[in-house]
């Protein structure tokens, strides 16, 4: 071990503080690099620019409300007036098409893993989750 002398002014105090070596939870959306669609590596910005105003609108309402520990958003469109409601019908059909969105039960939808990011110590556990979903289709 390394010993280090510290000469600190009289009327002054050294503080010293400890801080973790990685981030446990990030404090801000993280959108994957690449993402493989259909047998091929795709750049998310491609994807992101290909998306459909529905589309666009109901995956940034999803990540807007969504648990970074599951990757799971509960959003009732049921509560949504008649012209929002069919925009998130039109705009899950197609996150659904693209795999970026599956429906796990009534109004709790996974955002795919690979497209934004949940929190990352459980990323393993949410892919895990997301690759039974769509090997055994959505409910």
């Amino acid at each position: 071990m390394a010993k280090v002398q510290i000469e600190v002014n009289e009327g002054r105090e050294l503080v010293i503080t400890e801080k973790a070596s990685h981030k446990t939870k990030h404090k801000f959306y993280a959108v994957g690099m690449h993402m493989k669609r259909d047998d091929k590596l795709e750049s998310i910005a491609t994807i992101m620019k290909e998306l459909e105003s529905n589309a666009y609108w109901l995956l940034w309402s999803l990540v807007e409300v969504r648990d970074y520990n599951t990757n799971v958003a509960v959003l009732n469109m049921a509560g949504l007036d008649a012209a929002l409601k069919q925009r998130g019908v039109r705009g899950y059909k197609e996150l659904r098409d693209k795999k970026l969105v599956l429906k796990v039960k009534r109004s709790h939808y996974m955002i795919n893993p690979d497209f934004i990011k949940p929190d990352f110590n459980v990323f393993n556990e949410c892919k895990l989750v997301w690759d039974k979903l769509v090997l055994g289709g959505e409910k």
